[in-house]
């Protein structure tokens, strides 16, 4: 009786409570490839189904974060043309200052290019700020994200360690 009891004490709990602190050391190492299925209706089915929410949870975060980063990465991309066609607009006033000193003919003509290169860089500095903001608001989606996922895997750590002392204790 005592043989049976035992082998049904390690079935029922000693078992799912290994299975729970396997998969808890996996999320700790960053494992989000960990996929709980289970039909258990007690304590230990709810936890693992809690731990099976929480890693879908952080799998989305992770792929917001990715989302966001290539977002930012081609803003900065953007803003790095933006950058090189204000250079190449500053190249083409600095050439066009020197041929106003040459002739008066040539001042007219110049100016008109002078005015038209401003107005390509107005623009340009418009579309750098658009991309600048755009690239510090997914910035700071990213750094909010990025705070919830470090706080959810202290609290994971945290449970980790509860499960720990409580596989101890049952183990004693």
């Amino acid at each position: 009786l005592m043989v049976c009891l035992t082998l049904l004490l390690r079935y029922l709990i000693l078992n799912p409570l290994i299975l729970v602190s396997d998969i808890a050391r996996r999320l700790a190492a960053f494992d989000l490839t960990v996929n709980v299925d289970t039909n258990r209706q007690d304590e230990i089915g709810r936890m693992l189904v809690a731990i099976n929410e929480m890693v879908l949870a952080f799998r989305k975060i992770t792929g917001d974060v990715k989302a966001n980063g290539k977002d930012l990465a081609a803003a900065s991309e953007q803003m790095k043309k933006n950058i090189s066609a204000i250079a190449s607009a500053s190249e083409e006033i600095s050439v066009s200052a020197a041929g106003v000193s040459e002739t008066a003919a040539q001042m007219s003509h110049n100016i008109n290019a002078v005015a038209s290169a401003i107005e390509e860089m107005s623009a340009s500095v418009c579309q750098v700020e658009k991309n600048a903001r755009q690239g510090s608001y997914t910035a700071k989606e990213a750094v909010t994200m990025a705070k919830k996922a470090g706080d959810t895997m202290a609290s994971l750590n945290e449970a980790t360690d509860e499960i720990g002392e409580v596989t101890e204790i049952i183990k004693r």
